[in-house]
């Protein structure tokens, strides 16, 4: 019986992402290697005393962990790993060894987070908030032009399966994670941090907490009270039309129309529409947006971005549901259009205290969420109340004296 052989051949460095992070482990073609290989398996030392392989090993720009490797005709692997968050892995793979050293998924890897790199180099990136899980957190992501499209689109055909094995994320959510990571990495790094002084308006602490959780490795933005959140929600509709304008998409703002029908006893039609950010006069229905008539393509600028469009709508619906009376079942709807009010209760239900309850809440409602409502003018406006606001200075509104140099500022509402 032949013994068998304890040769094996040498591992090398293979990439495989992994909940935000990438994982380098070694393979040689028949087992993994070991933790130690993580410390001395990327320097080689030949006999006249020259070096050759990896400028240093991973585990300087990161830290020991385990990876389960899931490919397709073979049992589970475990490996020992070194794992790199987004920063590290830049800076790893900004100078490769030989190409003898290098596998198709380091390769990979190497140009996926050099572009997430130039990207952010570069300022093509813009914040946004979005909900990730039960949280809502604050991003950086990467604006694209046709280029980087092709770029991708490239790396999408190109990328070895090992890259992404027993992972449920692509190519493209990889560069953008690349892209986050890098570039709150770089803010983290520097000490840098948005100055809005010490005021405490819900705006100032939306903001605060926004930028503060871009430039730190914790994403979530928190906040607690109601004002807070109605300042975040304007937020993020700010940032994600700042976000479409620089993608050449439309950039929208929604609106509601109350419409009365001639006989007073039938319900009453609020229909969602959407209207250019910078001219009142392009704008058209939701209705419009699902049929991509010439009115939809007008305001999209292109039938392409109609899809946008109708995004949206089905975005602003979600948001309404919860709060808005008479609203609970649109999200509900495929193509949501808008609401009937019925203003008589034919049926005894009691569906005629729904107009009232629209009428004292809605325009409240709208007004946080930044959603304009149009309508007769005896039924949506709002009673009016003058109120005044002492602003010391400097601004710093934790101060709570008067003073000789206090500005007071008197506000109309109507």
């Amino acid at each position: 019986m032949a013994r068998q052989s304890r040769h094996r051949p040498p591992h090398l460095a293979q990439g495989t992402w992994r909940s935000g992070a990438l994982h380098v482990w070694g393979w040689n073609g028949i087992d993994t290697a070991t933790m130690a290989w993580l410390y001395s398996g990327f320097r080689k030392l030949a006999a006249d005393g020259t070096r050759s392989g990896w400028h240093d090993s991973p585990i300087s720009y990161g830290a020991v962990a385990r990876v389960s490797i899931v490919v397709d005709g073979r049992p589970t692997m475990a490996a020992a790993s070194c794992q790199l968050d987004a920063l590290g892995a830049a800076v790893w793979l900004s100078e490769l060894p030989d190409d003898e050293y290098v596998t198709d998924s380091i390769r990979w890897f190497a140009a996926v987070a050099e572009l997430a790199r130039r990207i952010v180099s570069s300022g093509r990136i813009t914040p946004i908030v979005t909900e990730q899980g039960p949280f809502t957190v604050g991003k950086w992501v990467p604006v694209l032009d046709d280029e980087i499209r092709n770029v991708l689109v490239q790396l999408h055909e190109s990328m070895p399966p090992i890259c992404t094995a027993g992972s449920s994320h692509g190519p493209d959510e990889i560069f953008e994670q690349l892209v986050d990571g890098i570039a709150r990495g770089f803010l983290q790094q520097s000490g840098w941090k948005a100055d809005f002084g010490r005021q405490r308006k819900p705006t100032i602490q939306a903001l605060r907490a926004t930028f503060g959780a871009l430039a730190k490795s914790d994403h979530v933005v928190r906040g607690n009270t109601v004002e807070f959140d109605a300042a975040l929600g304007r937020l993020r509709d700010e940032l994600d039309r700042h976000r479409r304008r620089l993608d050449g998409e439309p950039v929208v703002a929604p609106r509601l129309r109350l419409l009365m029908a001639d006989d007073p006893l039938d319900p009453w039609e609020v229909r969602i529409e959407l209207v250019d950010d910078t001219d009142d006069l392009r704008w058209c229905t939701a209705a419009d947006v699902w049929d991509r008539n010439a009115a939809a393509i007008e305001v999209a600028g292109e039938d392409r971005h109609v899809d946008a469009l109708q995004a949206q709508v089905l975005d602003l619906a979600a948001r309404l549901a919860p709060i808005v009376p008479g609203f609970a079942d649109l999200a509900l709807e495929h193509e949501p259009t808008g609401v009937e009010i019925p203003v008589v209760d034919d049926d005894g239900d009691g569906d005629f205290e729904l107009a009232e309850d629209f009428l004292d809440r809605a325009p409240f409602e709208l007004e946080r969420m930044g959603v304009d409502l149009i309508g007769p003018e005896r039924l949506v406006r709002r009673s009016t109340r003058v109120t005044g606001e002492a602003t010391p200075t400097p601004g710093d509104d934790r101060q709570s004296k008067f003073g000789k140099d206090a500005l007071v500022e008197w506000k109309m509402v109507v």
